[in-house]
């Protein structure tokens, strides 16, 4: 038969369970796009900056690229390929196959056994 401290116990206990679960959802889904927000947010300070250049420097940063055929092309480069990349991304995928699942298995399998061996030994020298 169950008190009610124990029962009391039990549903905070659940309650603390369900806050954890709802934590580590919202964990994995801020994770996910963590790497997004953080070169959104790079662009934007380089934005920023080349903005404030050329205003408090009469648009110096504007002449050095207008005077250079090579920035002008980088630029329409990766504008264009920008471009292209939200239609058809340019993603190379690394394909896992099974030797490389193996060899990963074995390199585990070693460290496993040879924290075994140093449990065992310092089972030994306490004994």
């Amino acid at each position: 038969h169950i008190n009610r401290f124990w029962f009391f116990l039990i549903n905070v206990y659940n309650l603390l369970f369900g806050i954890k679960i709802l934590y580590n959802k919202i964990l994995d889904y801020t994770t996910s796009i963590k790497r997004q927000i953080q070169l959104i947010l790079i662009a934007a300070l380089v934005a920023c900056i080349y903005f404030f250049i050329n205003r408090y420097f009469d648009g110096y940063l504007q002449n050095l690229i207008n005077q250079s055929n090579f920035i002008q092309s980088l630029i329409v480069f990766l504008s264009i390929s920008s471009l292209i990349n939200i239609f058809h991304p340019f993603t190379l995928r690394k394909e896992t196959n099974m030797k490389d699942v193996k060899s990963a298995n074995e390199i585990l399998i070693k460290k496993e056994q040879d924290k075994e061996k140093r449990r065992q030994k310092i089972e030994k020298y306490i004994r």
